[in-house]
């Protein structure tokens, strides 16, 4: 089995008010083509400068790693 990177998502997960019971409610926002060389603090800076652009407060800033698995 071999895997081979497929792609790169930064995920901004942002507060957006809360429900009828109280709850918060997020809101995620998706950013593809991550460089598979970006470091995660590179990453986390990013994400925490764009965060700052919304007018909901940023509640956590996530990355997905997709991999494409290949049988040998």
């Amino acid at each position: 089995m071999n895997k081979t990177f497929d792609g790169k998502t930064l995920i901004l997960i942002l507060e957006n008010g809360v429900d009828e019971k109280g709850n918060p409610v997020y809101l995620r926002k998706s950013i593809k083509n991550i460089c598979e060389t970006a470091t995660e603090q590179a990453i986390y800076d990013v994400g925490n400068a764009l965060g700052q652009l919304f007018s909901t407060p940023l509640s956590s800033i996530c990355v997905d790693e997709d991999y494409v698995l290949v049988a040998i």
